[in-house]
């Protein structure tokens, strides 16, 4: 062997021994990753595996499209226009159906309140999603420490050290529960006996629990009932917007029956003066008493009487429509509406199960049960977790750099071999864990009440429906008889007219007959409009009354 092999043979020694220690140092990082990795992806795994919640804001809604069920009607807006302001106290304002529901939708001061519902539960999801934000943390820190210096007979004099500290660290926490972190610290330390420190670290590191706080199934719960809420909001508008929906339709009906009340009022009044004028008449002839003419005269009064009161029932339901549409101008409360659609009767083909059906499918206050009893689901699933110990494992990465020089606190990063980790489990548990057992019991009750009241307000809701479907049945076939009694009392008025002009029946038979036309007219309007407002109910409590009128809700609107 020559001299160059041997002098070369220690360094080549040196060199294999660190090509060892840096396979060693790469072969532990490896495992140290290793070990989280598969740490992170079981979690993930085991979250990802959990049941999905029986109710979602996706499957309460109601259906996109009617399926064939119902006629979806085109949107209202192509329909009617909205009523304009009143302007004058003696506007006669010509107002449809369509056209008093357009004017609710845009000006009802219920709805414009009822719009903020689903804008405020909107701010629910960012609140819930922003625990999974990264979040930077910092301290800045200076600090004065004097201590006695030692001497070798005992104290002497007084060493002083002024230091600054400063640290940033920013983190994220995962759906998994994982909570990634780096860290940033620095200290310079100035001593008065001329020793001075400058000190850098930086650490990447990793948590992640194993139990208590693992599983997406758990850490999401709180996003997902924020997401629930956010969509109990926009059922509670809806459910507003139905109401007031149905508010305005039955009275427009009512109006429109009020105005045909008073005019068979009208027609009754005409009745009695003719009457009078007829029995006058025939006193003067001697064909008759003066206890018919007053008689005459009394049934006139109170036909009188009657009129005025159809007058301030007009009047009535005028004020509660203005209320509901609200119109506006400065003139509103003193408007007359004059309304156009006629309270014609259509028969509708009515299947109780059918309109169950719908209404399972279409009614707010279950959709909002139901999510209740999701939330309250979700809190079992929280509570259940809550029971486990906490047991966290974690680990971490980091270089120091430090030295006497001002600026050795970041200079040497690179340049010492030396690395530092780490890793460990943390353990926490309650002994008794009384408080947590108390929790998943509450919660346990709380998710068994709200299944009991979603299937509370189900028999209430087939119970309206069915009810709703046997009105409407109900008044179509009072229409046809009231149609026919009509009928019979007219001939008969005109029959007992003929024998009061001879002397076959006596006044007070004659106005009993008038009293049964005008009840019967009466009666045969108000069982148009009964069903009508039959109707309008039963599609109210099937839910699907927006939709058979093209009302599509729009929470920004106006």
């Amino acid at each position: 062997m020559n001299a160059f092999a041997l002098n070369q043979a220690p360094s080549a020694c040196r060199y294999s021994s660190q090509r060892v220690k840096i396979i060693r140092m790469l072969s532990i990082r490896l495992r140290i990753l290793h070990l989280l990795a598969v740490l992170v992806l079981g979690t993930i795994v085991l979250g990802c595996a959990s049941a999905k919640p029986r109710w979602t804001p996706e499957n309460v809604a109601p259906p996109a499209e009617s399926s064939g069920a119902f006629n979806v009607a085109p949107p209202i807006e192509k329909q009617a226009e909205p009523v304009p302001p009143a302007t004058s106290a003696t506007d006669r304002v010509k107002l449809t159906r369509d056209g008093a529901l357009v004017t609710a939708l845009q000006h009802n001061r219920g709805l414009e309140v009822a719009k903020y519902g689903p804008r405020i539960g909107e701010t629910f999801v960012p609140e819930a999603r922003a625990a999974f934000d990264p979040t930077l943390l910092g301290t800045v820190s200076y600090g004065h420490i004097a201590n006695p210096a030692n001497s070798a007979g005992g104290l002497a004099g007084v060493v002083r050290t002024n230091t600054f500290a400063s640290s940033m660290t920013l983190q994220e926490i995962l759906p998994t529960g994982t909570r990634l972190f780096l860290t940033g610290d620095s200290t310079i330390s100035d001593t008065s006996s001329g020793s001075n420190l400058h000190q850098g670290e930086a650490t990447i590191g990793i948590e992640q629990p194993l139990l208590r706080g693992a599983w997406t199934e758990t850490n999401l719960v709180a996003l997902r009932q924020a997401r629930n809420k956010a969509a109990q909001s926009e059922h509670v508008f809806r459910a507003a917007v139905l109401a007031t929906a149905s508010q305005v339709e039955t009275t427009y009906w009512g109006l429109a029956l009020a105005n045909e009340i008073l005019a068979i009022r009208e027609f009754a009044l005409k009745l009695a003066d003719e009457q009078l004028q007829r029995a006058e008449s025939l006193l003067a002839v001697g064909k008759a008493i003066e206890g018919d003419v007053a008689s005459a005269r009394a049934e006139k009064a109170s036909r009188s009487a009657d009129l005025t009161d159809a007058s301030a029932s007009i009047r009535t339901q005028t004020l509660a429509l203005v209320r509901l549409i609200n119109p506006g101008g400065e003139q509103a409360w003193n408007v007359t509406f004059e309304t156009l659609d006629a309270p014609d009767a259509l028969e509708v083909d009515v299947q109780p199960d059918e309109s169950e059906k719908l209404a399972v499918a279409y009614r707010p206050e279950l959709a909002q049960a139901r999510l209740d009893a999701a939330n309250a689901e979700l809190g079992k699933v929280s509570a259940r977790n809550g029971r486990l110990p906490q047991v966290n494992i974690v680990g971490a990465y980091g270089r120091v750099s430090t030295g006497s020089n001002s600026g050795d606190g970041i200079n040497h990063f690179g340049d010492t071999p030396y690395d530092n980790y780490q890793i460990g489990i943390n353990i926490q548990t309650a002994i008794l864990n009384r408080a947590e057992n108390a929790r998943y019991r509450r919660s346990k009750l709380t998710a068994e009440q709200a299944d009991h009241t979603v299937a509370n307000i189900e028999q209430g809701i087939a119970s309206d429906v069915r009810q709703a479907a046997v009105e409407v049945e109900r008044q179509w076939d009072r229409i046809p008889a009231t149609q026919e009694a009509v009928r019979s009392r007219t001939e008969q008025l005109r029959v007992a007219q003929g024998r009061y002009e001879s002397g076959k029946t006596t006044e007070l038979d004659l106005m009993l007959v008038q009293r049964d036309l005008i009840q019967t007219r009466i009666d045969e309007v108000q069982a148009r409009v009964f069903y009508i407002q039959a109707l309008t109910a039963l599609y109210a409590a099937e839910g699907t009354l927006l939709e058979r009128r093209g009302i599509s809700l729009n929470k920004d609107e106006g």
